[in-house]
């Protein structure tokens, strides 16, 4: 099945993509371009209109409340998320 959600971020879109991960579908997910511009997305590290694949997705308690988070991997081998829950971020503990 192919199914396409063009959205902001909502709640529903995360039950979809969880069952599409129980099924062991394959998930691609994109940044189109919108109000941001090249330079927002560069210090980002994400690249616009460009698919990246899903890799896995988690929910995870934190002192904060439940984050959840969406392990993408960017076929072309570079530029990295650079915000929050990076590999180098501050919010990872041990």
């Amino acid at each position: 099945p192919v199914v396409f959600f063009k959205h902001d971020f909502v709640e529903s879109l995360w039950s979809h993509m969880l069952e599409a991960d129980q099924k062991s579908y394959i998930i691609c997910a994109s940044a189109s371009k919108g109000e941001l511009n090249k330079k927002e997305f560069d210090k980002m590290g994400l690249i616009s209109d460009h698919a990246y694949a899903v890799i896995s997705l988690h929910a995870v308690e934190t002192d904060l409340g439940e984050v959840k988070l969406i392990k993408m991997r960017n076929p072309w081998g570079h530029k990295e998320w650079m915000g929050d829950w990076s590999d180098t971020s501050d919010l990872w503990t041990p």
